[in-house]
């Protein structure tokens, strides 16, 4: 959903439709406004004020939306990012259930990726590959050895290393 508010905090654009209260100093919870009467004087510009308002006001308007917000302890509030453009603000707020967005600076690092994807991806095909490695070779070395091949085969599929152990200490030697 994309927001455009105006200099003087009314929303100027919100979808296909405008909200009822068109001021986000309307549309930003008490406690919000609360929390920034409690400020000092002079700590926040006017328009560090007026970028507050408009991410409350969003969260407060995704909350009435069913999107998640301020008042529902069992969903994730939506995402917001405000942005001040020539001769106004620009903000967005999306929900994805699934993902959280990245902020800028704080996503995954390249080792985290990397470590997600060899434990997702490359671990269990090596694992695999290492489990019907053990008795692809007992199988052969069976038969070389002309012994029960499939019997040795299916026991080290079955026991894998054990197997394999028990495998090398009752062969015959050649």
């Amino acid at each position: 959903r994309l927001w455009v508010v105006n200099d003087r905090g009314s929303i100027v654009y919100f979808g296909k439709e405008r909200p009822a209260q068109a001021a986000v100093e309307k549309l930003a919870p008490e406690e919000v406004h609360q929390l920034l009467q409690g400020l000092p004087e002079g700590l926040l510009q006017a328009d560090q004020r007026l970028a507050i308002l408009i991410h409350a006001a969003v969260q407060v308007r995704s909350e009435e939306d069913g999107e998640g917000g301020y008042g529902q302890p069992n969903r994730r509030p939506a995402y917001s990012e405000v942005r001040r453009i020539p001769g106004g603000w620009l903000a967005v707020a999306a929900q994805k259930p699934q993902e959280r967005p990245y902020v800028v600076g704080y996503g995954p690092s390249e080792r985290t990726m990397f470590l997600s994807n060899l434990f997702q991806e490359v671990l269990p095909l090596s694992f695999l590959v290492y489990w019907l490695s053990l008795p692809g070779w007992v199988t052969l070395d069976a038969l070389r050895r002309d012994e029960r091949a499939a019997l040795w085969g299916i026991f080290t599929l079955v026991g894998n290393l054990i197997g394999l152990l028990v495998y090398l200490l009752s062969r015959r030697e050649n």
